[in-house]
């Protein structure tokens, strides 16, 4: 009776995170605007240490593409226009070693910020997960925590 209750109980399990889910969506990209492609380009590559890839489908003047380590990746446009985007609206990654990520920011001179703004500290969420705001060269909030679930 015990493995048919628990054979019954994954069933649902599964079920119930199919339904969650039922195309099976998973992040491919986040496409971003930008005035100064190579600026924004070198910020990525360079100050965040990320993985440039090559889009044979685009051209390098006009798009740049860089991995995540989920296999995700950020899609760089050359824009003439980039609307101001508010600290609520960012992308999140998270980091085992954030203190080692902010001293890497300062060496580079790059401002980064608590919730409230208060400069080169994190915040200190309820659940002990610490993070960091900064924005890229075009002007887009990222956050930075800990929180590796």
């Amino acid at each position: 009776m015990r493995i048919v209750f628990m054979g019954l109980f994954m069933i649902l399990t599964y079920c119930s995170l199919q339904a969650q889910n039922p195309y099976g969506f998973q992040k491919e990209h986040d496409a971003y605007l930008v005035k100064d492609l190579d600026k924004t380009a070198d910020f990525y590559k360079n100050v965040l240490g990320l993985e440039e890839i090559v889009d044979s489908g685009f051209p390098k003047e006009t798009h740049r593409w860089f991995l995540l380590g989920d296999g995700s990746q950020i899609h760089l446009i050359i824009a003439d226009e980039v609307l101001p985007q508010p600290k609520g609206t960012h992308r999140c990654f998270n980091t085992t070693d954030l203190d080692g990520l902010m001293a890497h920011l300062k060496k580079h001179k790059v401002h980064f910020e608590s919730w409230t703004g208060e400069e080169d500290v994190p915040t200190l969420r309820g659940d002990g997960v610490k993070q960091i705001y900064l924005q890229d060269p075009a002007g887009y909030w990222i956050e930075v925590n800990t929180n590796t679930r």
